[in-house]
């Protein structure tokens, strides 16, 4: 009777255990209500009816409601089981069939692991007399608790939030930790024979328990590795380390007054799911107003209050990696610091696409959002991202608004007019500088008193400074900027007079207060002044901020390229802070101005003794150049020569110069006139280390490098910098480190490479003796203990100990690799062998043999063809094409199937189908690559289109949401005019011939192209930045014409100013000049002024006004009588006489003494 009891009490503990574990009162009386194995069959039934008869999958669980029925029928007689008991063995499996049938997909999967489940119960019904053992009966109690772990299991996975959007990225896990309950479920279902004993069976139930803690403890610590892994292969920035600095340096209260604002509270308040201007708040102000630290102060109260949130700090100092897909990577990666599951999708990511492709890691966040419940995202410095990347982010960021309508968005910018246009509308914004100023007095009050405290001053002097500063708030109107430089400036002085002097002439506004402090360095003496330009000017162009130890390296390089470049033994400590003042500030070792207001001050053509920015990147790139080039980077140095100067701290710049000089080059390309210092540095490089072992690294893309100026006269130089940019930007680089240098270190046209290898190899040798790091940090700064790959911006940053960096490098490594050598994942690899079997697979493996396909005929391959082509599977075609049936196919057939795989990206099966005769492709095809947003098929395409450039073409290139695409496009404008060097022909008196470059510009810029912005700031943007890019090759006729196309189209008025300040004459072709002042006569035709006249939109009104008042021909017969003039005044507030009488006079046509020609066309 003991013993009785004893089984129907582990029993109870199972049934006890499984509603513990279930945490759901109401499911789990739920489950009570199903009583036997006949509610489980209707269920199917009905299942199966409602499937249509379809419902294959649950006809193969029979064998398993069999089998589970005669256990229950077993332990029913055997220990008299109390219902609850049985209805366990029932209930849940009825409520998971129920559960899974919402997605067909799941329900296989589910009757699949049910299957499996059957085939490991035992037969109890061949058993015969043997459960009279009480051993036995343990051991069919156990086996009922591993049936409820295979219950529970699949609970914790069907009552996930998003399990249905996620099924078969998380299932693959979800089954690994079912395969433990299966194998679990078959070991205890042997110990159903004559000679077991109770320590078998306590034995096997202690292993039971310990298999599933481990399985968890295991699984999710290898997730969390892999996780940690890849986030720090992508190189993702969280940006805590800016909040917190942004938290260490906020006045407390300065916040109050938007944590209180009803419209925050509004935007706040999730409850209830409103129209997209409830979703968005815009924190829109001045510069330096204090937006930043209310983002920082929102972040924080939204953490205190538990909400879920993502933020970014974008800043103009990381332009040169900052984009929107950098941005959307950080979202994704801290949504998964705390989410499993989302971890386990991230790892099971395409890494490639993870690490280059906007789109896919949008569908990710989407996924995650659509499911997340209420999240917020906060980004601040909106304003200081680059122009087209800040439009991407803003119209990827719409889309998921649209989609997630849980989602709240929190952006800190100015209101600059591109912002303006796609913000206005959709948000509620508060205007900080209207709001802020208690905020600025808090902070004026707080710094006055640590000033105060600090030097001690007496009560009177005391009350005189804080008298003194009583007016800052009220000047620094709304800003707290000017507050902070005003006080930082009085800072530095010492002197209570001058202190006094200050203060009394306290600047009006931030343009005071900057050129104060600009007079104050100018006005030294010659040395001091140019070291401090200097300074400032390189802060403003470095390609990313500089560290300290860096700039002092940097100021002492000559940059002479007519004698020996020695890098000084002793090195001068600066002192930052205190030359160039309020201006700058360090930040985590680097140097960085105080805003960015501050830059734009100092490179301001309309200030006295402005900084030129062109010199400074030119003399930075120049500085870069020497300093590589210089006996340091000796190939025939010996060790202990290198370990000295590695001791002395002549090695601070490398890593920066090696990684940012290509940077500063590409920069170099718009800055005309080209730099004979810089063209005559980069050859003298080329020459002096060049790597003789050198191999290209197989990159079929031509380098985003042309200068047309140093391939002609810098030849050697030019062909280097092209090498290096392909270096650079190899696909594989994300791979290459110092244990597997030998497979890359000759892909560097330099031998700089190779030297970076020995000196960090040395580097690493110094730094594990104590004694010497305590000395190298005076150099290199605390973080000593650099990545060891090449690419990872770790590897220039360090960490301060030699642990952080060995956890960091494992992260990196992914030690199953492809074997297939001209494969990516041949360097990169996957976190475990079967990822890679699975890749080896779908990838490099047939899916059947030519014998398969000798007997079909055309008819037969043709629907084989196409199925393949859109699976992407390029093996399959190669065969199907080579084929009997295949070499009959069509040839529109296969235009067919290619036009296919174009529009899918499979840039293999593109080429492969393309005609044995093809020079060019066609434009159908290079308008399918384009619309896959596959980079690199579109890549192919647009380099092989040979001269079929045409708008319509123009209009699908400005449609891709592929920035990086729409940049390929431009290149290859670029090569293809290159390709045609351009030589001006002679012009006389009698005809004015065009250039070459002109057809092609002349085709792509036609009016459906402008009229196709139609109110897209991304496409006006693209528009924009391509004119620049071309500018050079624009002459005055060209402009002209593209003028009166936008006049005609679209009165863009930003492209009308951009073509006006590069000289596009304002009454063509009427009045059309050459660069040399020679006018060309083209016959007939209506100026940009009366094409706009004859549009009534706004658009049209401005651009009227704009070529009135700079000085456009007005006397055309009837113009005023055009719908455009007569309604002006309803646009602008001013009527069209009246606008006349406000133009500049005119000066007549044939009174200027300029010759006259006729325009010929090609």
């Amino acid at each position: 009777m003991a013993s009785s009891n004893l089984i129907e009490q582990a029993f109870t503990d199972a049934q006890r255990s499984f509603r513990a574990k279930l945490r759901d009162p109401d499911v789990y009386n739920q489950l009570l209500a199903t009583r036997d194995v006949d509610e489980v069959y209707k269920t199917t039934l009905k299942l199966q009816e409602e499937a249509n008869g379809k419902g294959r999958n649950l006809a193969k669980i029979t064998s398993f409601l069999d089998r589970l029925s005669k256990y229950a029928g077993v332990i029913e007689t055997m220990i008299s089981a109390k219902p609850e008991i049985l209805a366990l063995i029932w209930g849940p499996l009825k409520l998971l069939l129920q559960w899974s049938s919402q997605m067909t997909t799941a329900l296989d999967k589910f009757t699949t692991t049910l299957v499996e489940i059957g085939r490991a119960l035992p037969h109890v019904e061949v058993m015969g007399g043997i459960f009279q053992s009480d051993a036995i009966k343990n051991a069919l109690a156990l086996l009922y608790e591993d049936i409820l772990d295979f219950y529970r299991v699949n609970f914790d996975f069907f009552r996930k939030k998003r399990w249905k959007q996620l099924l078969d990225t998380l299932w693959d896990s979800h089954l690994t930790k079912l395969n433990i309950v299966v194998d679990n479920l078959k070991q205890h279902s042997s110990l159903l024979r004559e000679e077991v004993t109770l320590l078998d069976i306590a034995e096997a139930r202690k292993h039971r328990i310990k298999s599933l803690e481990d399985f968890d403890i295991v699984h999710n610590y290898q997730q969390r590795q892999k996780f940690f892994g890849l986030r720090g292969r992508i190189s993702v920035n969280l940006y805590d380390d800016r909040l917190d600095w942004i938290r260490n340096r906020s006045v407390p209260g300065c916040e109050k007054w938007l944590l209180d604002d009803p419209a925050f509270c509004k935007w706040k308040d999730n409850s209830t799911k409103g129209s997209q201007t409830e979703a968005w708040l815009w924190l829109q102000g001045i510069p330096g107003a204090g937006k930043t630290y209310l983002c920082g102060a929102t972040i924080d109260h939204l953490k205190q209050q538990g909400e879920k949130l993502l933020f970014a700090f974008l800043s103009y100092n990381n332009n040169a990696t900052q984009t929107a897909l950098t941005v959307l990577q950080s979202f994704i990666f801290q949504a998964a610091e705390d989410d499993a599951d989302l971890q386990s999708i991230l790892v099971d990511a395409t890494e490639r696409e993870l690490r280059g492709n906007t789109g896919y890691v949008l569908d990710l966040l989407k996924t995650w959002l659509q499911t997340a419940g209420p999240t917020y995202i906060i980004i601040d410095g909106l304003d200081e991202m680059d122009r087209s990347e800040r439009q991407i982010l803003l119209q990827r960021l719409e889309e998921l608004s649209k989609k997630c309508h849980d989602l709240r968005l929190f952006t800190c910018s100015r209101s600059e007019a591109d912002i303006s246009r796609v913000l206005d509308e959709k948000t509620t914004s508060i205007q900080v500088n209207s709001r802020n100023s208690g905020s600025i007095q808090i902070y004026i009050n707080s710094r006055i008193n640590d000033w105060i405290n600090k030097f001690k001053f007496d009560t009177k002097i005391e009350h005189e400074l804080r008298l003194l500063l009583s007016p800052l708030s009220a000047k620094a109107d709304g800003m707290f900027l000017f507050a902070r430089i005003i006080l930082d400036d009085v800072d530095e002085i010492r002197s209570i007079d001058e202190i006094r002097r200050e203060l009394k002439a306290m600047p009006n506004d931030l343009n005071g207060a900057y050129q104060r402090i600009f007079q104050r360095i100018n006005e030294m003496d010659s040395r001091r002044r140019e070291e401090r330009r200097k300074i400032l000017g390189w802060v403003g162009c470095a390609p990313t901020p500089m560290t300290i130890f860096e700039m002092e390296q940097a100021l002492l390089v000559n940059p002479d390229p007519d004698r020996s470049i020695h890098v000084p033994s002793s090195i001068v400590k600066q002192y930052f802070l205190e030359m160039c003042g309020p201006f700058v500030e360090i930040v985590d070792g680097k140097l960085q101005f105080v805003h960015f207001t501050v830059r734009e001050y100092i490179f301001s053509k309309d200030i006295p003794n402005f900084i030129d920015e062109r010199e400074a990147t030119r003399d930075l790139t120049a500085a870069f150049l020497a300093y590589l080039a210089s006996d340091i980077m000796d190939p025939d140095l010996d060790d202990d020569q290198i370990s000295g100067d590695i001791m002395c701290g002549k090695y601070r710049l490398l890593q920066y110069a090696h990684f940012y000089f290509p940077t500063l080059l590409q920069r170099m390309n718009n800055i005309r006139p080209n730099s004979y210092l810089v063209g005559k540095l980069l050859d003298r490089l080329a020459r002096q280390y060049s790597n003789d072992e050198f191999q290209a690294t197989g990159d079929s893309r031509d380098p985003p490098y042309i200068n047309q100026h140093y391939e002609k006269h810098r030849p050697e130089g030019y062909e280097c910098a092209r090498q290096t940019f392909q270096f650079h930007l190899a696909e594989r680089r994300w791979g290459w480190n110092r244990n597997n240098s030998g497979a890359w270190v000759n892909f560097d046209p330099l031998s700089t490479s190779k030297m970076l290898l020995r000196i960090q190899k040395l580097y690493e040798g110094l730094i594990r003796d104590s004694s010497v790091s305590r000395d190298m940090e005076s150099h290199y700064g605390p973080r000593l203990f650099k990545c060891t790959y090449l690419f990872c911006t770790f590897s220039r940053q360090g960490f301060e100990t030699k642990e952080d960096r060995d956890k960091h490098v494992t992260h990196h490594e992914r030690p199953c690799k492809c074997p297939v050598p001209n494969c990516i994942y041949y360097t990169l690899g996957f976190n475990t062998q079967g990822r890679c079997n699975e890749h080896l697979a779908q990838f490099h493996a047939p899916k059947f043999n030519t014998a398969d396909l000798a007997h079909l005929d055309a008819e037969d391959i043709q629907p084989l063809l196409f199925t393949s082509t859109i699976d992407g599977d390029l093996e399959n075609v190669r065969r199907l094409i080579a084929s009997p049936g295949g070499k009959n196919l069509k040839p529109e057939v296969l235009t067919s199937a290619r036009l296919i795989a174009a529009e899918k990206g499979s840039l293999g099966i593109t080429k492969l189908l393309a005609p044995p005769d093809e020079v060019d492709v066609p434009q159908e095809i290079v308008k399918a690559a384009v619309k896959s947003q596959d980079a690199e098929c579109a890549q192919w395409a647009i380099s092989n289109a040979g001269p079929s450039y045409d708008h319509k073409l123009m209009m699908v290139m400005l449609d891709t949401k592929s920035e990086q695409i729409y940049r390929m496009w431009e290149e290859s404008i670029i090569d293809n005019i290159r390709k045609n060097p351009e030589r001006r022909s002679k012009t006389t008196t009698i005809s004015y011939k065009r250039l070459p470059a002109s057809s092609l510009i002349d085709k792509i810029f036609r009016a459906p192209v402008f009229s196709d912005i139609n109110g897209s700031v991304l496409k006006e943007t693209r528009l924009q930045h391509t004119l620049e890019v071309l500018r050079e090759h624009l002459e005055p006729f060209m402009l002209g014409t593209i003028l009166v196309r936008l006049a005609s189209s679209s009165c863009t008025l930003s492209i009308a100013k951009q073509l006006l300040s590069y000289g596009a004459p304002m009454d063509h072709p009427w009045r059309t000049y050459t660069w040399d002042r020679i006018s060309i006569s083209a016959g007939s035709g209506m100026t940009a002024l009366q094409r706009a006249a004859k549009k009534t939109t706004q658009d049209a009104a401005l651009l009227m006004q704009l070529l009135v008042l700079r000085g456009a021909e007005t006397d055309w017969r009837g113009i005023e009588d055009k719908p455009g003039a007569k309604k002006i005044g309803e646009f602008i507030g001013v009527e069209w006489a009246d606008l006349l009488r406000q133009a500049p006079p005119k000066i007549p046509l044939y009174s200027r003494g300029i010759q006259l020609v006729h325009y010929m066309d090609d």
